[in-house]
């Protein structure tokens, strides 16, 4: 009897893993895709707070300073993990002492793998707001 049932599972490990293959791809390619678009969040941050910790200490800031988008986009890698991220410094109008400077860098991730479950791209925004700090006093 042993023997019989020896033979009746020899293919037994086999189709036990063409069915747990499909969840375990499932699992590693969802949390590696998710780890890359938090990977990206991260580094979108990081430039953006790159951005406004140039911003504050510019003189003649202006809206939109090409100084600031020029740090900011030295900062997010051009690779197509990042491609579709776009900058935006918005600085008050008038007078810039003592007043805050933002800045927002934009997009959306676009998912490798979970695509295949419907999961296509995630927003990200991110934004750093710093007060301006002229080296000069202020007026």
């Amino acid at each position: 009897m042993t023997k019989t049932s020896k033979s009746n599972s020899r293919g037994q490990g086999i189709v036990e893993f063409t069915l747990v293959l499909p969840l375990l791809l499932v699992l590693v390619g969802g949390a590696t895709d998710w780890g890359l678009g938090f990977f990206v969040s991260h580094v979108v941050q990081n430039a953006s707070r790159e951005g406004a910790r140039i911003a504050v200490t510019l003189p003649n800031l202006t809206a939109n300073d090409a100084r600031v988008l020029a740090a900011v986009n030295s900062k997010i890698p051009g690779i197509s993990l990042f491609s579709g991220f776009t900058v935006t410094s918005t600085t008050p109008a008038g007078p810039l002492c003592g007043q805050e400077v933002t800045v927002q860098v934009a997009g959306s991730y676009s998912f490798s793998f979970l695509r295949l479950l419907g999961f296509t791209t995630i927003p990200i925004s991110r934004a750093t707001t710093m007060r301006y700090e002229l080296q000069q006093p202020c007026a």
